[in-house]
């Protein structure tokens, strides 16, 4: 363990990117009061211009945020303890016990992540977006990502679908107005039935029951299954008109095929997958095949949820 100049320490790729000053408050008080209980792990880094306000690395002659303020050059990027070294520096401390590690990007990823979800937690957004980055950057699967981070993979799952919500939601969890619990029952959603879901939620006195929720969220996913089913038949004429205007008999449905009889409480993913399931019965394999092709690209697009 080292005690290192404050300012020679600029923030890593950190998870986390909000900092509540009441909190950081409390914490640099404790430090003064009784000593940092853990020092904070840092690695070397080149040595970069940063400002000696914020600490961030400045790109070029000063700081955006911060236009009057030194650069001071920077020796070592934070892996853990960012709020404990944000706090040595609102509370005037010169130097930070820290313990320096000769990491790789992705090793420090790794130590950032069990840092933050351990110590104090990631909002459900900040962590969705980390494991996100892990995937993305370093191409690992979900299970990777849920071991390197100590949870299930369906914990992580779970929180990645959160990227899947419109801003509006994504701004309404990470302010805490929304709970997880109640963005996570509206994943099925797209987009215009969030929407709808959100305008509910505003025109609702106080936050409804998680149950009473579910039933709000669960009457917008019937309504959208009834709308995208009834919206099919334009969207495949739509994709056939932009293919061709005038469509070859190669393309044209078979008449002989058999119809597509949906029950009226079916999703429109159901129904579709049903039909396929009925088109291999019948001998219609590579119609089938194609029904299954249409499916996942709808799904894709977001038009039906998944079966």
């Amino acid at each position: 363990m080292e005690r290192i100049p404050v300012a020679l320490i600029r923030p890593g790729d950190n998870d986390r990117k909000v900092f509540r000053d009441a909190e950081l408050a409390e914490l640099a008080a404790s430090i003064v009061a009784h000593g940092l209980a853990q020092p904070i792990t840092v690695r070397p880094a080149p040595e970069l211009p940063s400002c000696a306000v914020c600490g961030y690395r400045v790109a070029g002659e000063r700081c955006d945020e911060h236009p009057a303020a030194d650069l001071v050059v920077t020796r070592y990027e934070v892996v853990a303890g960012e709020r404990r070294w944000r706090a040595h520096r609102l509370a005037g401390l010169s130097e930070v016990a820290a313990l320096v590690r000769d990491l790789s990007d992705e090793a420090a990823a790794d130590v950032m992540l069990l840092e933050n979800l351990t110590r104090v937690d990631l909002g459900p957004m900040e962590e969705a977006r980390a494991y996100q980055k892990r995937i993305e950057r370093f191409g690992r699967s979900v299970a990777d990502v849920a071991k390197a981070a100590n949870k299930s993979p369906r914990h992580v799952q779970k929180r990645l679908g959160l990227l899947s919500l419109i801003p509006e939601v994504q701004q309404l969890i990470e302010s805490r107005a929304l709970p997880v619990a109640y963005a996570e029952a509206m994943i099925a959603l797209n987009g215009w039935s969030q929407a709808a879901a959100v305008k509910a939620l505003s025109e609702s006195e106080g936050l409804p029951t998680l149950h009473r929720w579910r039933f709000i969220v669960g009457a917008l996913l019937e309504k959208q299954s009834q709308t995208a089913m009834f919206d099919l038949d334009s969207f495949f004429r739509d994709q056939l008109a932009a293919a061709d205007d005038t469509p070859s008999p190669a393309v044209a449905p078979d008449p002989r095929l058999p119809p597509m009889r949906p029950k009226v409480t079916d999703s429109t993913g159901r129904a579709l997958l049903d039909y396929a399931e009925q088109l291999e019965r019948d001998g219609w394999v590579e119609q089938a095949a194609g029904v299954r092709t249409a499916l996942a690209y709808l799904v894709k697009l977001n038009y039906v949820r998944n079966v």
